[in-house]
């Protein structure tokens, strides 16, 4: 007996029945700033990355429904609740501040989980915060007295964050410094006395501004930037521009950053008495100098801070001659070209919105910082006029660096006529000293009027303040010069005594040091809450107030980086030199020193020992990584949208094109995720067709094959930007190339994971042939006879969900049977096979009775 058949296969489907005692599940993870970029949150000894507060959570299930929601806590977790347990959802994050962009691959903006998930993470970049590498270089002024003519010595040195001991180029108590030898990335002869340093990462470049310290040369004039090329260590100079006189293209009176007299032509000029010798400087650094109207303009003329704006080509400076900040867009890649009028803008300070007015002297603008998309200056009343200490005041103003003319924000403000560590040294007001009419009332040898600006700010990962404060007294004085009048011959050693502080985060405000929510180490009184300190900061000979103006932060660190005098740590040294200047690391949990550098140790008069011998410090961070991606899908609804519900497609090739050339290709992986990125060690990190596989600012494509066939099953692209939100849509047309614009990752660590395809699969096409056959061509009552079915897929495609039904003849009594694959009935006939490959084949046999 003979039987043959041809089927089609199809799905089975099933369904689950919901009652009141339903299991219910969470979803739970954290956002956090993920400073080095891997996409993964990391907490440890040495590197803590920060939770993000106030990020939306939004669960939709495989309809499309919304179904829960969370908003991240302080540390940046969230739980979503009352899930249904065993079912899928779409996760959708959103966050407010464009300064933060989606992080790197592993935590993006649109996530696929089940319920139960404890690790849906949201890694989100800040721009302007990529903490790699782990131990970078920093970069330094230094100053010999002198001239700087022609001279070799360093003017600007680098180092890793990571050095310890003395500078084995000098000794202590004559033993030998074993700690490394800086490296020299310009000479004093190619940048003369620079102070404020910007970094721009994505072309490694540096940029110094000029700075007026007495006893020291200017290469060109006060209004003059060197650019240094940093793709090498050391670094070297490569050119220079001169905002002198530029007028700005945004209108207003051209840029002056002031002028400072030092030739002959001076002699008896604004009133003064004297003779050239007064205001020359001379060439050899071991001659004592009057510098006569240098004493009167330091921090009043030449450039005060610099810093880059992330995530732009926009170069910062503050003018301290006009008090007003400039704009220079640094993006050419010509260093003749920058610096052009068209590229630069000023915004005077005086008058605008939102900035103090001084009483009895003037605003003093120095310390610059940018920061979670805004701009922060720090400013400074110097009661010049009124010598009274109690118009001495200090201020931090954020402002939008997009829209200046809104004005600016008080941030904090304090008078600076607290009392400090060194309660015998109060900041004083600026001088008002004509030196060729009064009597000059400091004595000899070593003198200190502390006399504040606030230089430089910092902000750590939970939004806390650091301020910097520099004692411009000692940039006045210098080591062993000569006073600045005429025919003096004593010497005078200016002694630093800057100050440091800490204003805490507290909610939406902010607590100075010893307030609540602020706490202190030491207890001493001081500080402009008069709650003591929270720094050790004072100097290796014992006294206290040992900064010198400067600091730097790497992110994730947990400290902080500044230029002290007599630096010193935990970390033994030889011993602790005196006259000697370099970099304190303290620790931002205890608030102590747990490193220190020592660049500088000589009592060579000339490298000025406790006169503040540094200028600027600056982190050089790599710029962060690029990333695009992220996700092919199989469209099992056909909406054109990643349901909750559907699958990633594993196995799909897709290409990313410069023009019409294929630079790199990917391949998703299980979950359909694929990335292409820039970062180190990646396969689009290489440099291909003269060009770097991927860069911010350039058009590319990114092309998904229209119809592909993966395990013998074929897909085509589904419709394209069916639900108008390219996060969760099918992005590619039935070309499969879809545009990723130059604004679409405009900038370094502009990660975009907008770039979806789903895919439909083919209509099922299989031939299933069924043979039946007997092994008794004749039989009798009481015989037994074996049937055997065999059903095989002829394809071309792979078969699910088989059945095959055969009811028994009449006649004949079932006794057993064995399915070599799937299950039978005997009652119903029905064989439920389950899949079949192309080609492949099932075999089931049953022996009966014959009645």
């Amino acid at each position: 007996m003979n039987n043959k058949s041809r089927l089609l296969g199809y799905v089975g489907a099933g369904f689950l029945l919901l009652s009141a005692s339903s299991a219910y599940a969470n979803i739970s993870g954290k956002a956090f700033r993920d400073f080095n970029g891997d996409g993964t949150f990391t907490s440890g000894a040495s590197f803590n990355e920060t939770g993000v507060a106030g990020v939306t959570v939004k669960a939709f299930d495989a309809t499309g429904t919304q179904v829960a929601t969370a908003t991240s806590a302080a540390d940046g977790s969230y739980t979503l609740s009352g899930l249904t347990s065993g079912s899928k959802y779409r996760l959708e994050f959103s966050w407010s501040g464009s300064w933060l962009k989606a992080g790197a691959a592993g935590g993006t903006s649109v996530q696929f989980v089940q319920d139960g998930a404890t690790n849906a993470d949201l890694a989100l970049n800040a721009l302007g915060e990529y903490s790699s590498p782990a131990d970078p270089r920093m970069l330094v002024p230094t100053y010999r007295a002198g001239s700087g003519v022609g001279s070799t010595d360093p003017g600007i040195h680098s180092f890793l964050r990571s050095s310890t001991g003395l500078n084995a180029n000098f000794s202590s108590d004559g033993t030998q410094g074993t700690g490394p030898i800086p490296g020299n990335d310009a000479l004093i002869g190619q940048v003369g006395a620079v102070w404020g340093i910007a970094w721009q990462a994505n072309k490694k470049r540096a940029f110094a501004a000029s700075f007026l310290k007495r006893h020291v040369g200017l290469k060109n004039g006060l209004g003059y930037v060197y650019v240094l090329d940093e793709s090498t260590n050391p670094g070297t100079v490569v050119g220079s521009f001169n905002l002198q006189g530029v007028t700005p293209s945004n209108g207003g009176s051209a840029i002056d950053l002031g002028s400072v007299c030092r030739d002959a032509t001076c002699a008896g000029t604004g009133g003064r008495t004297g003779i050239a010798a007064d205001y020359v400087i001379p060439v050899a650094k071991t001659s004592p100098s009057v510098d006569m109207e240098a004493f009167y303009k330091v921090g009043k003329v030449g450039f005060g801070d610099a810093d880059m704006q992330p995530g732009t080509d926009m170069l910062w400076l503050v003018n301290a001659n006009q008090q007003a900040l400039i704009s220079v867009d640094v993006s050419s890649d010509t260093v003749g070209s920058l610096g052009a009028a068209a590229t630069v803008k000023q915004y005077p300070l005086v008058g605008a919105s939102g900035v103090p007015t001084c009483t009895g002297g003037s605003l003093r603008p120095w310390a610059l910082k940018f920061s979670g998309g805004k701009g922060y200056l720090g400013v400074t009343c110097d009661a010049f006029d009124s010598q009274n200490k109690a118009d001495l005041k200090a201020a931090v103003l954020s402002f939008d660096p997009a829209n200046i003319s809104a004005g600016f924000s008080s941030v904090v403000s304090f008078p600076l006529n607290y009392t400090r560590f060194a309660s015998y040294l109060p900041f004083y007001p600026w001088m008002n000293v004509d030196a060729a009419n009064t009597p000059w009332f400091l004595p000899d040898g070593a003198v200190a009027y502390p006399q504040p600006l606030l230089s430089d700010i910092e902000i750590d990962d939970s939004g806390n303040l650091y301020l910097a404060i520099m004692d411009i007294f000692v940039h006045q004085t210098g080591q062993d010069n000569y006073k600045p009048y005429s025919g003096g011959s004593n010497l005078i050693t200016g002694m630093a005594t800057g100050d440091f502080l800490k204003i805490c985060k507290v909610g939406s405000g902010f607590a100075f040091e010893g307030e609540t929510g602020c706490p202190v180490n030491i207890s001493n009184g001081t500080g402009p809450a008069n709650g003591g300190q929270f720094f050790e900061d004072y100097a290796g000979d014992g006294r206290g107030e040992s900064n010198n103006g400067a600091l730097a932060f790497l992110h994730g660190s947990g400290q902080i980086d500044a230029i002290t005098m007599d630096p010193h740590g935990d970390v033994p040294l030889p011993s602790f030199p005196l006259w000697s200047q370099g970099m304190s690391t303290y620790s931002l949990t205890t608030g102590k020193p747990v490193n220190a550098y020592e660049l500088n140790t000589t009592p060579d008069s000339s490298f000025f020992g406790k006169g503040n011998g540094l200028g600027d410090i600056e982190v050089l961070t790599d710029p962060p990584p690029i990333e695009i991606g992220n996700r092919v899908w199989v469209d099992t609804n056909k909406n054109g949208l990643q349901d909750a519900d559907e699958a990633g497609l594993a196995g799909v090739t897709v290409e990313l094109k410069s023009g019409t050339s294929v630079i790199a290709t990917a391949t998703t992986a299980a979950d359909g995720t694929y990335y292409f990125s820039n970062a180190a060690g990646t396969s689009t990190a290489s440099k291909k067709y003269g060009l770097a596989q991927l860069q911010p600012n350039m058009a590319y494509t990114v092309h998904f094959p229209p119809t592909v066939t993966l395990s013998s099953k074929s897909y085509s692209l589904t419709t394209a930007t069916a639900g108008g939100d390219t996060l969760i849509d099918s992005n590619a047309p039935v070309s499969g190339d879809v545009a990723v614009a130059a604004s679409d990752i405009p900038v370094e660590g502009a990660n975009n994971h907008s770039f979806d395809a789903g895919y439909i699969p083919a209509a099922a096409s299989v031939d299933l042939e069924v043979t039946k056959v007997a092994d008794k061509s004749s039989v009798k009552s009481g015989d037994t006879v074996k049937y055997t079915v065999t059903v095989t897929n002829k394809g071309p495609d792979a078969a699910t969900g088989v059945e095959v039904t055969d009811k028994l003849p009449a006649g004949v009594t079932y006794q057993s049977h064995n399915a070599a694959q799937g299950t039978y009935t005997n009652g119903t006939g029905i064989w439920a096979v389950g899949s079949l490959a192309k080609d492949a084949k099932a075999t089931l046999t049953i022996d009966v009775t014959v009645n």
